[in-house]
């Protein structure tokens, strides 16, 4: 089954807001995540997610806990910014949710922003 709309709609929050499959793929954002990644929904579905921190290990090393513990929380992160500058910090609170069987399917992650 293809989604028809990769865009989470806006009302859903002003926070940044990504699902991801078991691959560590991008499924779907809402416009929060373009306006911090600076990329449009199209252009982040399907790629890696981890492709999108200063620090890929980490981001990698918090989908495997989340697979693994089933949820984390203020988890730090640091997207890469566009202009070649300092990325914008935020802490992840996500979830993976399961078939029946037990058997991961999707994450489901939103970003608050630090503000300091």
């Amino acid at each position: 089954m293809k989604l028809q709309k990769t865009i989470i709609p806006s009302g859903f929050g002003a926070d940044p807001f990504f699902s991801i499959d078991a691959g560590g793929h991008i499924k779907a954002v809402n416009y929060a995540a373009e306006k911090i990644t600076g990329l449009l929904a199209d252009d982040l579905t399907d790629n890696d997610f981890t492709s999108l921190f200063t620090e890929p290990g980490k981001a990698d090393e918090m989908l495997r806990r989340i697979f693994a513990e089933g949820i984390v929380s203020n988890f730090s992160l640091s997207f890469c910014s566009g202009n070649g500058g300092k990325g914008t910090d935020v802490v992840f609170n996500a979830f993976c949710n399961a078939s029946e069987y037990g058997e991961s399917k999707r994450v489901f992650a939103i970003a608050n922003m630090i503000t300091g």
